[in-house]
């Protein structure tokens, strides 16, 4: 990677939870963000949306 560069990586879906439980088949949001920097470290930010009220 060039000097002064980073790399931003996005990825997006769903989890569906299992088993026989009350919140089976629930499904939920799922984000990961990674960005590697110019120095060469890796961020990684996770999000899971919450089924809670």
């Amino acid at each position: 990677m060039p000097e002064g560069d980073s790399r931003t990586q996005r990825l997006r879906g769903w989890v569906r939870l299992a088993g026989s439980g009350p919140l089976a088949g629930t499904k939920l949001d799922q984000r990961i963000h990674m960005v590697i920097d110019a120095k060469g470290e890796r961020r990684v930010d996770t999000y899971v949306s919450s089924f809670c009220q």
